[in-house]
């Protein structure tokens, strides 16, 4: 007899995609849904109930209904393809037991007390930090290795880690890029005003500084504003000074003391005094000051790719050129080249993996054979959580799996090397993209 509490159940030694219907299912695995239940079926009621451990069973906590359930969709993917129950000779001793938080934390602590109660070696999940604060208590109740895949940063310790990128790792990545790989020595940046865009400013301000590069402009806007004229005007000069001004100033001012002290010198006519930048003149437009662009790169830290691309061309509009834009992990979508075109060509994006890297490329391939599409940041956790759970002691017990955890060092993996931090943190390691020729590639197989 099968037996199913509401949207869970068990998957083993097939290809299956998963329940409710609604969900998507590759092409490949529609053939040999029915079998999949069959098989299923063979698992008796009394699976559910045993509370003993059993090695190779792994649980998997996601949104999988209401408002979050597109992104549950997505991790879920990449654990079913990192799991190997989707190849052709589909792996043994891995059984799945997925269940659905309904994005609420009682109900993720209430699946994770059910889950737990079947044997489940391990937890893959929750997303939502509430989710995953509520099932982390249960898990170290429990001793209970549970991984989550959040960016909620309060929720690691005990048994409970997770597999997410850092803002440091993110923002450090990049400026490592422009400075040591193109050699850039001259950064700016433009921020909303919000507590996220503060804190990536000061984030890029550190790992700038560290790197012996100099912010030579640092402006903020209003989260909602559509234009960036304002800030762009005072980063180059046109409100107030600019840097350039501002040395010349210095220079003139060193000059004129030096004189008052040692007096003119006959063969040293003093020089005639700069003269102004011509400004550029527009149609039907009054004459405007040139703007004194001072560097060669600029961080925007807007959190939609949509929005960078909108803005993106007012970069030449107020006549700064030449300069590189560096963005979030979020721009890594194919909106960004869409909408912003040949305004965005060149620009620097944090990437959670790249298929340039072994695992990378590996990752890809079993992804799109099983879902005949390219792979996004969700499924790359996803893939990653389940792969560590499977090779670092799922197939052992909790206690072989809980050790392997918290020591993991330097292993290679998708998003990696991984390593595991005191706080129980795994950190992403960034991978560099370039928008080059219209499309988001490696920025290493692009010219620099």
């Amino acid at each position: 007899m099968f037996s199913m509490q509401r949207d869970r159940f068990s998957v083993s030694f097939f290809k299956v995609w998963t329940i409710p219907a609604r969900f998507r299912m590759p092409k490949t695995a529609k053939k040999e849904i029915l079998a999949a239940l069959a098989a299923m079926a063979l698992l008796s009621s009394a699976s559910f109930a045993q509370p003993t451990e059993k090695p190779g069973h792994i649980g998997v906590l996601l949104p999988l209904s209401g408002p979050l359930a597109p992104f549950g969709q997505k991790a879920l993917r990449g654990i079913l393809a990192g799991s190997g129950l989707l190849e052709k000779s589909p792996r043994k001793g891995v059984v799945l037991h997925i269940a659905d938080t309904c994005g609420d934390a009682k109900t993720a602590a209430a699946e994770a007390k059910k889950l737990a109660s079947e044997g489940v070696t391990a937890i893959i999940g929750p997303l939502k930090g509430d989710e995953v604060k509520s099932a982390g208590e249960v898990a170290n109740s429990l001793s209970l290795p549970l991984l989550a895949l959040t960016p909620a940063r309060e929720s690691t310790g005990g048994s409970v880690f997770r597999i997410f990128m850092r803002e440091e790792e993110e923002v450090d990545a990049l400026v490592g890029y422009a400075v040591e790989k193109l050699g850039f020595r001259r950064l700016a940046v433009l921020f909303p005003d919000t507590p996220a865009g503060r804190n990536y400013r000061a984030l890029f301000w550190e790992s700038a500084t560290r790197r012996g590069a100099a912010v030579t402009a640092s402006e903020t806007f209003p989260p909602n504003a559509e234009s960036l004229e304002e800030p762009l005007k005072r980063a180059t000069g046109v409100f107030g000074i600019s840097l350039a001004e501002q040395n010349a100033s210095l220079e003139r001012e060193r000059q004129r003391k030096l004189a008052l002290l040692t007096g003119p010198r006959e063969e040293e006519p003093a020089p005639p005094p700069p003269e102004k930048p011509s400004a550029k003149k527009k149609k039907n437009a009054p004459e405007e000051p040139v703007p004194q662009v001072d560097f060669q790169a600029l961080f925007l830290p807007v959190t939609q790719s949509l929005k960078a691309a909108q803005l993106a061309p007012q970069l030449p509009y107020y006549d700064i050129t030449g300069v590189r834009l560096m963005g979030l992990r979020s721009w890594n979508y194919p909106d960004l080249v869409n909408v912003g075109k040949e305004y965005v060509e060149g620009a620097l994006i944090p990437s959670e993996w790249s298929p340039s890297t072994a695992a990378g490329a590996l990752f890809e391939d079993k992804f799109t054979r099983g879902y005949e599409e390219k792979p996004g940041a969700l499924e790359t956790y996803g893939f990653d959580a389940v792969s560590l759970v499977i090779s670092k002691g799922a197939l052992a017990g909790r206690k072989e799996l809980l050790s392997s955890l918290a020591s993991l060092r330097e292993q290679e993996a998708v998003t990696g090397p991984l390593s595991t931090a005191p706080s129980g943190e795994i950190p992403a390691i960034p991978s560099i993209m370039m928008v080059q020729r219209g499309e988001i590639l490696p920025a290493s197989e692009g010219p620099q």
